[in-house]
């Protein structure tokens, strides 16, 4: 493979189902006097399995910044934001067997989020303040796992932060159960009608 190409990219081509294969470096003039690699993706799934596209790696804030624009990184950085919260807004409050094609059972899953959300806002303003794209919420079975380690220490305080970490599972986990129930709820009542 040539590690010397010149490829002009365009940076809004992105896959989710992509996986990074093979790194190659760009010539200068190519990219604005800017040093960048670009990734040789491979698309996994769908139509277009199996073809593939490069996408820009930059080394470093300054030259991502030189290349794209102070505006253009922000508007990324929006869209990603949004996007992200849009998952956890819908992982978080639809069950995940779910069947979005049963109007009624989507008619009762909005209901009932109305009468826990009074104003219809899923995710805060204080929690989107909060929200950071390198930070991860835990799942149960993580929140539990971690909880177990902490509390084999025997220090005091981080038995105290486990004991937390269970009471944060047990609440994740009594949501998801009530979620679960009242869509199950709604689909039987569809079911029979």
């Amino acid at each position: 493979m040539n590690n010397n190409r010149n490829i002009l990219l365009d940076p809004t081509v992105a896959d989710s189902g992509g996986t990074a294969a093979t790194t190659t470096t760009a010539a200068p003039a190519a990219t604005n006097g800017a040093p960048i690699t670009f990734e040789l993706n491979e698309i996994s799934e769908g139509p277009l399995k199996n073809f593939k596209f490069y996408s820009p790696v930059y080394s470093d804030f300054d030259t991502m910044v030189t290349r794209l624009g102070k505006e253009a990184i922000m508007g990324v950085m929006a869209s990603v934001g949004a996007a992200r919260i849009r998952t956890k807004v819908k992982n978080d409050n639809v069950p995940e067997k779910f069947d979005t094609k049963n109007v009624a059972a989507g008619i009762q899953l909005q209901q009932t989020l109305l009468a826990k959300f009074k104003d219809g806002i899923l995710y805060t303003q204080d929690e989107a303040a909060s929200w950071r794209p390198d930070v991860r919420e835990l799942s149960p079975n993580q929140m539990f796992k971690q909880a177990r380690e902490l509390m084999e220490s025997k220090d005091p305080a981080k038995i105290q932060e486990g004991v937390a970490l269970l009471l944060k599972m047990q609440k994740v986990m009594t949501e998801m159960a009530q979620g679960e129930a009242a869509a199950a709820a709604a689909q039987a009542t569809t079911a029979t009608t």
